[in-house]
């Protein structure tokens, strides 16, 4: 959800259909029917827009054929305006809820560009981008809890796919790492406190296997010795690994050989 105040007056662009509808149920009224074709929209009609968002028009007027549409070599006769701009009603015009692309909502023209595409052209985290890396970083929410929470919807599959596509930006990712990278320097849990946590675990002969061969592996990860993927993004296994299987017993017995090289190496 996004808003900017005129003369006073808050007006609002929401995301969801459950964002709108809980906007007004907490103040106690029905939420009004949504215009699905905002070109036939009277003023003060809700409208959907073409970037999938709902907003109102808050005024429509007749033009004085002086600005020609995106029909060729047509006028448009009627134009739309709203919180975020002014629009003409011709076949091939799209309205779009895009502040950044509009210079003041009393000019025409701005370029269209998706909810996706507006992320993708997105350098720095918003105010909501930010609450999302929060839950997911800080709090430990799934991305879809945290989409949920931050964008006010209760549509699951709506929630998971935006979640998704947040979770795959780069500068999404940078954040989360940060948040827990802050984390480990408050509590004083730098890399050399994991590497020295994780070489006891390898020294100790009362360990499993199994254990120090985990320990090992990230151990290796983390000195840049393993290649690896992004973990952030990375699906947990469905089908783990039996302890018994043959491949599972063979890096076992690789794993204690290279423990005994590195103890009679290091006594």
């Amino acid at each position: 959800m996004e808003f900017q105040s005129i003369k006073n007056a808050i007006h609002y662009v929401f995301d969801t259909r459950e964002e709108y509808d809980n906007h007004f149920l907490s103040q106690g009224i029905p939420a009004p029917k949504i215009v699905a074709n905002w070109k036939e929209a009277k003023e003060l009609d809700w409208v959907m827009s073409d970037d999938d968002r709902i907003i109102q028009i808050l005024r429509r007027g007749s033009m004085k054929n002086t600005v020609r549409s995106p029909d060729k070599n047509k006028h448009a006769s009627y134009y739309v305006r709203t919180v975020v701009g002014s629009f003409v009603v011709s076949n091939n015009q799209k309205m779009d809820t895009d502040f950044s692309s509009h210079e003041d909502r009393y000019n025409f023209g701005g370029k269209f560009r998706s909810w996706k595409e507006r992320l993708l052209a997105r350098e720095k985290n918003n105010k909501n981008e930010d609450a999302f890396v929060y839950f997911v970083a800080i709090i430990r929410d799934k991305p879809e809890v945290a989409y949920m929470k931050v964008y006010g919807t209760n549509n699951f599959i709506h929630a998971k796919r935006r979640a998704y596509v947040l979770m795959k930006l780069e500068r999404i990712k940078l954040a989360i790492r940060q948040e827990l990278k802050d984390i480990a320097t408050t509590l004083e849990m730098d890399d050399k406190f994991h590497l020295e946590k994780v070489k006891e675990i390898i020294e100790d002969d009362e360990e499993k296997g199994n254990v120090r061969l985990s320990a090992l592996q990230l151990s290796g990860k983390w000195t840049g010795m393993e290649e690896q993927e992004d973990p952030d993004l990375r699906p947990p296994s469905t089908e783990p690994e039996q302890l018994d299987s043959p491949e599972m017993q063979k890096r076992l017995l690789a794993s204690d050989k290279s423990l005994k090289e590195t103890k009679s190496i290091n006594p």
